[in-house]
């Protein structure tokens, strides 16, 4: 074995590692997020969480994949295993490559003020129908961005924060597409890093 193939060996272990440790944080926090174990997850779709679940799970599979195949690529008894190992290691770069293309994308067109609104529509209503949770979930939304979820209007009216006539809104708006924005550009960045995993990956075979 030469020096330049082992030293990609160790490039792809590393690597492989790094995103093993970052698939199980991605998985235990968008699992809490779905159990609303996390306060500010609330703000947002519960459907973001369970795609990154899922990503979290294709990042695990992928670097468990990754390690295994550089154990067998250094046994010389193991090389039909790694073959077999290597098909399949590309096929999941692959297919988690498009998948985070997807929710990257998905997540960019959730965070125009539009969708938000729309979002935040349906929370409301949601809320309403969860009668145990909806003072807390009220509570914190009022903490947090120091607001009033409610203000009262003349009659027996009561504007809630899902229009622009609430305090509540505009503070609600910013930190969501905020947030959104991070996840997405965060997505958007790690992509030339499975890039790297295929580069290393045709380049040791």
């Amino acid at each position: 074995m030469t020096c330049c193939l082992k030293h990609s060996l160790l490039h792809l272990l590393l690597i492989d590692l790094i995103f093993f440790v970052c698939a199980c944080c991605l998985l235990v926090l968008s699992l809490l997020a779905i159990e609303n174990r996390i306060p500010n997850c609330i703000l947002f779709p519960i459907n973001i969480f369970k795609m990154l679940t899922i990503l979290g799970l294709l990042l695990l599979f992928n670097s468990l994949i990754g390690i295994v195949y550089t154990y067998f690529f250094n046994k010389n008894n193991k090389k039909t295993e790694a073959r077999r190992l290597r098909i399949l290691y590309i096929s999941v770069i692959c297919i988690t490559f498009i998948y985070q293309l997807s929710i990257g994308i998905l997540i960019y067109d959730e965070a125009s003020t539009h969708n938000i609104s729309n979002w935040l529509l349906n929370f409301h209503n949601n809320i309403l129908t969860a009668a145990p949770t909806t003072a807390s979930h009220i509570r914190y939304i009022e903490a947090k961005f120091q607001c009033r979820y409610y203000l009262a209007t003349t009659g027996s009216t009561a504007v809630n924060m899902i229009t622009s006539s609430s305090t509540c809104y505009e503070p609600i708006i910013h930190y969501v597409q905020t947030v959104l924005s991070k996840f997405y550009i965060s997505l958007f960045a790690t992509l030339p890093i499975e890039l790297i995993f295929l580069s290393l990956v045709f380049f040791i075979s």
